[in-house]
């Protein structure tokens, strides 16, 4: 839902649920815990609570979940790129730079 209102709102939703969890310590699977996130990032609390308690976006995510597994998602941390290019666990920001170069077809230039 957030993302449907622009990369603004579902930035904003990222960050309030990154520290209600991390921050504070909450359960961001808790509904109530989401709908105050949202709030604060500026959405409809009410319209989202609506949302999640339906089955409209059940199929998109099972879809989502699908083509994650299909390309070798397995854990967290895990990097998309170019929407192929899978980047799984932690790693130093050289290896990671590395792979978006790979990802932007830049392959020539981590060579040198």
């Amino acid at each position: 839902m957030a993302a449907e209102e622009g990369a603004t709102a579902q930035g904003a939703l990222i960050e309030q649920l990154f520290e209600a969890y991390f921050t504070e310590g909450e359960d961001i699977s808790d509904l109530d815990v989401i709908a105050r996130a949202a709030e604060a990032a500026g959405l409809d609390s009410e319209t989202l609570r609506d949302r999640l308690d339906s089955d409209e976006d059940v199929e998109i995510v099972r879809e989502e979940i699908d083509r994650a597994r299909a390309i070798g998602v397995e854990g967290v941390p895990c990097f998309i790129l170019a929407g192929e290019l899978v980047v799984m666990g932690a790693h130093p920001p050289e290896v990671l730079v590395e792979a978006i170069d790979r990802a932007l077809g830049d392959e020539d230039e981590t060579e040198e």
